[in-house]
């Protein structure tokens, strides 16, 4: 029987790994309860999918500026990650800003949910 630190993909350390899990869980979590919250509270739950999925994202593919103390264009160097952290923060705002109704929220949140965990899986897999 294998072991979870068994799993845990050549590239990442044991707390990355359970990290990205534990975000995934959140995300998770908080889109099951955006689909079942009364009104108000949808807007808040797909909003904390989307900053979970975010969240994830973001330990993937880190910003290189966070690396680098040159002065580097991300968009230049990086477009498909870059492209791929936009796409969460739009939808942060859109929601932040309330340009969806509850329901689109909560799509887009399932959407971003679906495309957080298919990357994840998808990087697992090539290990």
């Amino acid at each position: 029987m294998k072991s979870e630190k068994d799993e845990v993909p050549l590239f990442l350390s044991v707390s990355d790994y359970g990290w990205l899990r534990r975000t995934l869980r959140e995300a998770e979590a908080y889109l099951k309860e955006s689909k079942r919250a009364p009104s108000p509270l949808k807007l808040i739950y797909a909003r904390l999918s989307i900053i979970s999925s975010r969240m994830m994202i973001t330990m993937l593919f880190p910003p290189i500026s966070r690396y680098s103390s040159r002065d580097v264009s991300e968009e230049d160097s990086n477009p498909i990650e870059y492209r791929l952290r936009s796409l969460y923060d739009k939808a942060l705002e859109k929601v932040d800003k309330i340009q969806l109704s509850e329901d689109e929220a909560v799509e887009m949140s399932d959407f971003l949910y679906n495309l957080s965990s298919t990357i994840l899986e998808q990087l697992l897999s090539k290990n």
